[in-house]
């Protein structure tokens, strides 16, 4: 495997992607896209990271039909990745027609070759109901195998499902913990979740100062965009 500069590991991160739903404001309504760790390169063989590289370019110049082409042929080598991009292009309707019910198919030969985005991404279309019955108690199932792989986004979705009673009773202890363990690992919406649990009491005891540190730490690597909807809130008080 060639050298890999810290800079193309946060460009390929940036493709790398899984779906999260934001709280309760939006929940139902809205979704983002989030970044996720590159990983162990040597998990995938020469030909994706050929693909991936190539896509890279592809994204940059907005050609997704490019970027399937070359995620196919990793795919066509049994490359549990290619599966996942290919499937996230059909998710998100990119290069293809949006096809939630392909998106699933090709997760689903991700995450029988064990990669934990795909798993994880199998329990969101189950959480969202996309091209499927919604199923929380499935959603739940696919995010646990993730979470057991060590996919800390997943233990953020399993957190949420907690928080809001999704298939489960409302445990708001348990929806804590699951923050934690993936805030420990750099989640970044873990941070935020925990954050808004201090801020509003739940589960905790109110305390605006411990939900400041904690907004604060995920503000050190949020987005513009998150970082413009945290700078438009009200201070906590």
């Amino acid at each position: 495997m060639p050298n890999i500069s810290s800079a193309t590991i946060s460009i390929l991160s940036m493709l790398f992607v899984a779906l999260q739903p934001l709280g309760p404001a939006r929940a139902g309504d809205e979704s983002v896209t989030r970044s996720v760790n590159f990983g162990n390169l040597s998990a995938t063989n020469a030909i994706s990271y050929d693909a991936i590289l190539r896509r890279n370019n592809a994204y940059e110049k907005k050609d997704f039909v490019e970027a399937l082409h070359w995620f196919q042929k990793a795919a066509d080598q049994g490359d549990a990745m290619g599966f996942n991009q290919m499937a996230f292009l059909y998710l998100a309707g990119q290069g293809v027609p949006r096809d939630y019910r392909q998106a699933l198919i090709l997760y689903r030969k991700g995450a029988e070759k064990g990669l934990s985005l795909s798993e994880n991404a199998i329990g969101y279309i189950y959480q969202r109901g996309n091209g499927v019955p919604q199923d929380y108690t499935e959603a739940m199932r696919w995010y646990q195998k993730a979470a057991d792989h060590g996919h800390a986004p997943a233990q953020t979705s399993i957190g949420y499902l907690y928080l809001y009673g999704q298939g489960v009773p409302i445990n708001q202890a348990e929806a804590m913990d699951r923050f934690l363990i993936a805030a420990k690992n750099g989640d970044l919406y873990a941070e935020l979740a925990i954050g808004e649990m201090y801020r509003n009491g739940q589960g905790v005891t109110k305390d605006c100062s411990t939900s400041d540190e904690w907004i604060e730490k995920a503000r050190k690597h949020a987005d513009s965009a998150v970082i413009q909807r945290l700078s438009s809130r009200p201070p906590c008080n």
